[in-house]
């Protein structure tokens, strides 16, 4: 949500594809879907934990998140 604030490019005009960003796309893109549209209300959403619970419970994503961690506690990460 801050980055879609500042309006963050998600998607690279440089095509570059950095590796930080074809993993957070990845899994925003696992999480988005964990996010449900209520039929009769368009702006409220309702999250299926059990989903949420699932993408961050991978062991490819709980290694990425800890590389993110670990660079940002040595400086290397913008913190917004």
């Amino acid at each position: 949500e801050k980055l879609d604030a500042i309006n963050f490019a998600w998607i690279s005009t440089r095509k570059c594809g950095s590796s930080f960003m074809s993993n957070f796309r990845l899994i925003k893109e696992k999480l988005d879907k964990c996010c449900l549209v209520c039929q009769d209300q368009d702006t409220t959403q309702n999250t299926d934990e059990d989903c949420v619970k699932e993408v961050l419970n991978d062991v490819d994503v709980k290694k990425w998140i800890r590389a993110q961690a670990d660079a940002a506690k040595n400086g290397y990460v913008l913190r917004l």
